[in-house]
């Protein structure tokens, strides 16, 4: 398990390294815009960021996002049959930090409610939407592979979105 760290530069490495980048150094120079997932489910929700979000179609418009298997979220975004999709910039340190991997903070996201002081709005699925995002995607799940690697992908068909 990674050592908790507070350096942006060291977090991104952590997360957004590409097993195998060695043996397919394309796979590194690929976009990967930070994103924070969010899903909604009986007064529970989360975040998450990902960073491996792709276009998947334009009719219907749909988005896929790649994320670790076991992530707290997971369960949020299975039960609603929803997410949320926010893009921040780059530089927004307090988003990236608020919405970090449990194990890259050291603390539980149990413990907190990680939208405490963000303004949000909740979406037409009921996933909390960040108001101070680039834009938004408010999706319902259409597909869930559980792939056979330490990934699952999840396929979201946007009802809602917003530059």
């Amino acid at each position: 398990m990674p050592k908790p760290t507070h350096n942006r530069a060291a977090r991104r490495s952590q997360d957004a390294g590409v097993p195998g980048g060695a043996d397919h150094p394309a796979m590194q120079l690929l976009p990967r815009p930070l994103f924070v997932i969010t899903a909604s489910f009986e007064n529970h929700r989360r975040g998450q960021i990902v960073r491996y979000v792709q276009l998947a179609s334009t009719a219907p418009p749909c988005v896929s996002v790649a994320m670790p298997k076991g992530q707290p979220i997971s369960p949020l975004i299975r039960d609603s049959k929803a997410f949320g999709l926010c893009q921040i910039p780059d530089s927004d340190d307090f988003l990236e930090r608020k919405f970090a991997s449990a194990h890259l903070t050291g603390f539980d996201e149990d413990e907190v409610d990680q939208f405490d002081s963000i303004e949000t709005d909740p979406g037409q699925t009921g996933s909390p939407l960040i108001r101070r995002a680039l834009l938004w995607l408010d999706c319902r799940v259409s597909m869930h592979l559980d792939l056979d690697t330490d990934f699952e992908l999840y396929i979201g068909e946007g009802v809602a979105s917003s530059l």
